[in-house]
């Protein structure tokens, strides 16, 4: 059903009716060739065209999409794949979210990247317990990030 969904979609040229690519045995035999030929007939056809004349006869197909592509996707936009995130230091951007969707259930993301130190009073003090004392010592030795390294001026 496949086979013949794809050579209505493709406007069922010659070389497809038979032949080398008959059954599915002859066509999985003659995939190099098959793959050529399929490649050349749909060479200047347009992907969104191409991928909804495949779709429109059953045939499993998506376009092929480079980055710039993704991020302009109409079916990606619908679904809600790229979320906007701001950052305080880079700005806000889109990035990809979680793909898989499931009835009912938002996955919830959109946090940014910490920026260096952000937790460290949390993690020293409540997940590693030290006392204020020892927290201030480690942030007055330099000890405990809370700058992005700065390169040393060269000589």
């Amino acid at each position: 059903a496949e086979w013949a969904g794809l050579r209505t979609a493709l406007g069922d040229p010659s070389w497809a009716g038979g032949g080398q690519f008959a059954t599915a045995l002859d066509r999985r035999r003659n995939q190099d060739e098959l793959d050529q030929l399929i490649a050349s007939h749909t060479r200047g056809i347009e992907k969104y065209e191409l991928f909804a004349a495949l779709q429109a006869q059953g045939v499993p197909a998506g376009p092929i999409l480079n980055e710039a592509d993704a991020y302009s996707d109409p079916h990606f936009a619908a679904r809600g794949v790229f979320r906007s995130v701001k950052h305080p230091l880079a700005g806000t951007y889109d990035y990809p979210s979680f793909g898989a969707k499931w009835s009912g259930i938002d996955i919830a993301w959109g946090v940014p990247a910490p920026l260096v130190g952000q937790d460290n009073e949390y993690v020293y003090k409540e997940l590693l317990g030290y006392t204020q004392e020892q927290y201030q010592h480690f942030l007055d030795e330099n000890l405990a990030g809370t700058q992005y390294p700065r390169p040393k001026p060269s000589a």
